[in-house]
This record gives C-alpha cells, structure tokens and sequence, in this order.
C-alpha cells in the first residue's frame, strides 16, 4: 500500500511538473502580447492604489462618487418613489417563480419536498408602487398607524420587500425576525415589539399558530399567497378566534377599492424605519433601533460600489436568496432596487439544478435567471469549496494536484493584473455555469472568510469577489473591498462617511502603535450608526457613544489591523480571548475559522479553561467525507452515531485537523489536544447555532459538558 500510494505521488509530480513547463513557456512566449492587449500595469495601479487616510487616527476613503438623487433622499420611502421616476414605471425591478405543484420525494433515507415551479414573472416599476400603495391602504384599513411596529416574519421574496416599503410608506416600523430563529427567539422578539400585526410566509403560519397562547399581543396574521397552488391545510384548520388571518392578495385589494379618505404621517429621518433584531449568538437576540437617516446614509454610502455598472445598469442582474432580515440583503435590495438593477427572488433549497428542492430535470434559479451579481455568507461559500475539493479529490491524485496548480496560476496572475482567458474558457465555465454563466461580482459579509475559500471561489468563479465587515448596530456600514483590491484575507477599506479608529487592548496585546500595522479593537463612527438597542438602555450605554463633535460612535468588540493602503483585515474579537493555565492568550474564533476549512470539519467549537493548559474541540464531521474515509479505513459500524465514537477514526481526524493547522500556521498551544465527534448537526432549530450560523458558544458548551469533562479527564488519566 505505502508502494502504491508512493508511486502515484511520483506519477502526479511527474505529470503536473510537465503541465507546469509547458505553461510557463507559454507564458514566457507570449507574455508581451498579453501585456500589450489586456494593459495589466492599468490593473495593477489601481489595486495597489491608497484608498483611506488617517487624520488624527481616524480612517476614512479617499475620493468620492458620482452624484445621484439618493444622496439628498432623507427617508427609504422618498427614494423609493424617485426611483420609479427615474427608472420609468414599464421597466421591471422584481422577478419570481409561482409554486405550481408540490412532490415528496427522499434524500439519505429523510422525507424531502420538490417544488415544481413556473417560470419567473416579473413585476415593474409601476405595479410595484401601485403594490405598495394599495398593501399600505389596506394596512391602515386593518388598524395600522403611523409609528407603529409591523413585524414580518418570512423568508426572503419579492412580497417581503414589496410589504416593507409599504409600512414605511405610512410612518410605521418594520420589525424584522429571522424566519430560522427557534421558538423562543420568535416567541421574544413578538413580545418585546408587542405588535398586533404580523406579516408571515405562508410556511410558517403552523409555527405562529403553535406559539399564539404564548404571544398574548398578536391579533392579526397577513400571510403571502402569491403562490395559490400551495397546501391550505393549515388555513382550513385555523380555528383561533383571537387571531384574524388575512391574505396578502385580500389586503391589497382592500386598499385598491376602498373610497375612504386615510390619513397617516409622513415619515421623517429621525424615525425608527427598522427594528432588527440581532441573529443572538451571545443570548436572545436583540433588537436594534435604525433610522431612516441611518439607512439613507449607508446606501448612499454603498452607492459607491455600483457606479461602475450604473452605464450596463439594464444588462445587470441580483439574485437575492439571502434573508432580508440580514442588514446587508436589506441594503443592497434596497440600494439595487433604486440605482435600477433587476431583482430576482431565490432560495438556498433553489438556487441551482443541483438544489435539493428541484426536481430531476428541471432548473434551478440561478440558470434561469443568470446572475451578475450575488451575495454568499462564509459557512455557504466553505460548503461549496469542500464540494469541489471532494469531486476533485475522488477523480485521483493527479486530478487533484492539477486542479491545485490551476487555482494558484489563475490567483497568481490576476493578482498581477492579468486576465487568463485559456482557463476561463475551459476550468471556469464549468464551474460558472452552476450560477447561469454570466455571475461578475459576488459579496460576502457576516463573518471572516477563509483564504483558501475566497482564491478557489475566486479563481474557480473567474469573479470579482467582494469580502466586507460590519454589523447591524452600524446599519451595515463599515469596510468593503472595491472591485479592484486584489488581496486576500481583508475587508477593504471605510465605506464612503465613516471613520474607523483602532483603540488599544492590552490584555490581547493589541496596540495603535504596533508596527508595520496599527492593530487594535475597530471603533466606527458615522451617521449610519443605529439608535441603539431597543428596551436596553445598559448594552446601549455601553456599546455606543457620541463625541465631543456630535459624531455617534460604536464599539464593535471586533480586532482590526490596517495596512498602508487604507484597507482592513479583521484578526480576532475580544469575546473570543481566553487565557490558557500557563498564561497563553488564544482567540478561539481565529482558531475556529481557520480549522472549519478542514474538508472532514462542517463545524467546530474550541474549549478551553484557566485552570487547564490546553484546548479541546467539538466537532461535527462532514458526513459524506467521514463515512467514505471509514469505508477507506476498514471501519466496521452500524450507524452515523456509532462512527462518530470510533476511536481508530478519531484518532485519524485528530492527526489530520492537527496538520491542517499547523499548514494554516496557527502555533501548537492553539491546536485542541482533543476532539469528540458530534453526530447531530448544528442548527437554529436545536438551538446551537443562531439563524445567521454563528455559534452559540455557551449552549453547545453546556449541551456537551459531559464530552468537554470527559476529553480533559482522560487527558489527566493517561
């Protein structure tokens, strides 16, 4: 076996150090007429250009945009209204598919729902206002008013957006949960808004209607029904008679015939637009107060990033599967919608043929609509390079070694300001094809993004992948990279009106003084900063401050380095520091981040203690990958649960995890000593991760505790 495996070692070296000399000729040969057609010193000028100053150790951009009627818009409703005019009211702006028709089918032994769907419909400018206008008459006719709080609690759809705009159009508030969120999220999210109305997708009206006894407040539920082919077991079953159930369709046309003469108020800037609530990685969720001025203010700031395709506006196209109940979706369907670039509606369970929720044969979203741009979260886009790592790796050695060079040659060339167009046409296309062929520019947000996921998303994609870093507290405001930043691992540089300033942290050593780069926690100030927390003055106080100019400031916990050019990378969080025994400082979350990337890991939660000298991790296998290397191994069981206690396997995952981190540079005090395998998944509806996938750190801890005591006796035994 060590022969074999020694000999095919020798074969791939051979075979792709032969592939490597022919390319580099290639390159050596016609090196000048690449240069001389695609211009890279123009490129290259402007990724190494600076990008943010320091004035009195405050960061912000150099450089302004292209004016545009945004910037003077002071509330979401005004611009949305200049939109229409500015757009024209035949152009169309939102896209989605009709259920037709549900079938049940089985994947892994598990019960599973494929959707027959038609093909997507489009609605304009003008019907989407004349949407609005009728939805929010209808509203007011069903007793909302002005500075009222509407909660919508659904998963992301044109309907979702179309409701929004039409409580903001009256002076109310929308109040946004994740539809993820398990029960006691929803349950305290209902309570502490105290709203009446609830606007709700019509797959989780079951839920709503199993937790009413404990939501005393909720008296009317308005559900979408665009899709009118779907189920009405649950309507027909509705018998609570303290609750009213509206359709969507109802609504609207209550508005549309109604003579009556309604009156509300006009929102203002200062308004509450948006009450958010937090995803609750550290405990429930919290809800953070956003102004319309706050939200203005960050889209006009991200106004930025769009100038460059504003001229091909009618050519570009977003597909949004993202919750709007995320700050960034909500600002970028926001910002796309008023600039004019199309809107098409998906879901994570649709989004391409491969999608568990399409039927053999028929297409997914993305290949109907063909995207130029799309949103991914760090967790989606590490599934997706561990997918084709797998593919890769199961066609052998040399596929795998090969795949390998390609991604470094397409990274290495284009940070040199090159395009390569041999491999686009025949690596990238295939990979392109997945999300309809046409995808130019991808952002991503929510939490760091590992090196090796963004260059073979990146190079495999043949896109402009950006990475950005802010929060809900700033209404999305913070760092982003432009289309032209060609680095790694960072965040870009402010967005256009906010400051960033670096605080010393002793404890983590930490300093705005450190040399080359400034290190410290990331302070950010702008007028896109919230109001503050709703119904927590403490956590406000403590979280946000205004200084002696007037400026609102928010303390992110977050550690930040910055380099010359004015761009960030985010380095650690001050939530994450523990001290080992012996007196070592590690940040579990770098710890975390760096080890997930593991193809056997899907997730993973790191342990450690003052009163022991090293780490433990809990870990929750990729199944696919950990069951076809026991088949490697010989390994002999009877279920997942019983493989996941193997010790010949553990043994061999913790040898590989080992070694992953060592290549990944982290030190050996940082590398858990032991791991225990965790057969059930990680999810929002267990309660141990939020509806955005972070950890929630303390549960998983308390929910294994006899695991971690178990890991650290037997290290204390042996």
């Amino acid at each position: 076996m060590y022969l074999r495996v020694k000999y095919w070692n020798y074969i791939s070296f051979v075979i792709v150090s032969l592939i490597r000399v022919i390319v580099h000729t290639y390159d050596i040969i016609t090196l000048p007429v690449y240069a001389l057609i695609q211009k890279p010193w123009i490129v290259k000028k402007k990724a190494d250009a600076i990008r943010a100053q320091s004035i009195n150790g405050q960061w912000e951009l150099l450089g302004e945009g292209a004016k545009h009627f945004l910037h003077d818009c002071r509330t979401v409703d005004e611009a949305i209204r200049k939109s229409i005019d500015y757009n024209g009211k035949d152009k169309p702006c939102l896209a989605y598919r009709e259920i037709l028709d549900e079938e049940t089918d089985t994947l892994n032994g598990k019960p599973i729902t494929k959707l027959v769907l038609s093909d997507y419909k489009w609605i304009t400018y003008g019907k989407f206002d004349a949407k609005v206008t009728n939805i929010s008459r209808g509203l007011l006719l069903n007793g909302v008013k002005s500075k009222d709080k509407v909660m919508i609690f659904a998963d992301t759809c044109a309907d979702w957006f179309t409701c929004a705009q039409s409580i903001l159009r009256i002076g109310s508030t929308v109040a946004t949960i994740y539809s993820s969120l398990n029960d006691e999220g929803i349950i305290h999210g209902l309570n502490e808004t105290e709203v009446t109305h609830v606007i709700t997708s019509h797959n989780l009206l079951n839920k709503l209607m199993k937790l009413k006894p404990q939501i005393p407040k909720m008296s009317k539920i308005i559900f979408f029904d665009s899709n009118n082919n779907q189920s009405n077991h649950s309507i027909e079953n509705f018998d609570n008679k303290d609750v009213s159930l509206i359709a969507l369709s109802d609504l609207e046309e209550m508005g549309r015939q109604t003579t009556e003469e309604l009156s509300y108020d006009s929102p203002n800037e200062e308004d509450i637009a948006v009450l958010l609530y937090t995803s609750g990685s550290t405990g429930v969720p919290k809800g953070v107060k956003i102004t319309h001025k706050n939200l203005m203010k960050s889209c006009s700031a991200y106004k930025l990033l769009v100038d460059h395709v504003l001229d091909t506006r009618d050519q570009q196209l977003y597909i949004a599967y993202l919750p709007l109940a995320h700050i960034l979706e909500l600002i970028t369907e926001t910002i796309l919608f008023v600039v004019g670039i199309r809107i098409g509606y998906s879901t994570p369970n649709t989004l391409t043929d491969l999608g568990t929720a399409i039927r053999k044969g028929d297409k997914g979203d993305a290949t109907l609509l063909r995207p130029t741009v799309m949103g991914g979260v760090p967790l989606v886009l590490d599934r997706i390079r561990k997918g084709i790592m797998d593919k890769i790796n199961r066609k052998g050695l040399i596929a795998k070694k090969l795949f390998e060079f390609v991604v470094d040659y397409k990274a290495f060339w284009t940070k040199k300001g090159f395009d390569t167009p041999i491999i686009n046409s025949i690596v990238c296309k295939q990979f392109r094809s997945l999300v309809g062929g046409r995808l130019d520019i991808m952002f991503v947000g929510g939490a760091p993004l590992c090196h090796d996921t963004q260059k073979v998303i990146k190079s495999c994609l043949n896109i402009t992948l950006l990475q950005g870093y802010a929060s809900t507290e700033t209404t999305g405001a913070g760092c982003i990279m432009d289309p032209w930043d060609q680095s790694f691992g960072r965040v870009g540089a402010p967005l256009l009106g906010t400051r960033i300033e670096l605080t010393d942290w002793e404890e983590g050593g930490y300093r705005a003084t450190d040399r080359p780069n400034p290190r410290g926690e990331i302070i950010i100030g702008s007028d896109s900063i919230s109001a503050g927390y709703y119904k927590l003055d403490a956590a406000t106080d403590e979280a946000y401050y205004v200084d002696s100019c007037g400026k609102r400031w928010f303390r992110t916990g977050d550690i930040g380095e910055v380099y010359a050019n004015g761009t960030f990378k985010i380095i650690d969080r001050k939530k994450d520091l523990i001290k080992l025994q012996f007196g070592e400082y590690v940040s579990l979350g770098k710890i975390e981040a760096e080890l997930k990337s593991n193809p056997f890991v899907d997730n993973i939660c790191v342990y450690g203690h003052l009163y022991h000298s090293y780490l433990v991790a809990l870990v929750v296998p990729n199944q696919l990958a950990v069951v076809r290397l026991a088949k490697r191994l010989k390994i002999d069981y009877n279920s997942f649960s019983e493989l996941c206690e193997n010790k010949q396997l553990i043994s061999y995952l913790k040898h590989q995890i080992r070694r992953h981190g060592l290549n990944a540079r982290l030190s050996k005090h940082e590398i858990p000593e032991h791991m225990s395998l965790c057969c059930e998944e990680w999810t929002p509806d267990n309660g141990l991760v939020t509806a955005a996938m972070k950890l929630k750190r303390k549960q998983i801890i308390n929910r294994y505790q006899k695991s971690i005591d178990q890991m650290y006796e037997n290290n204390n035994n042996s």
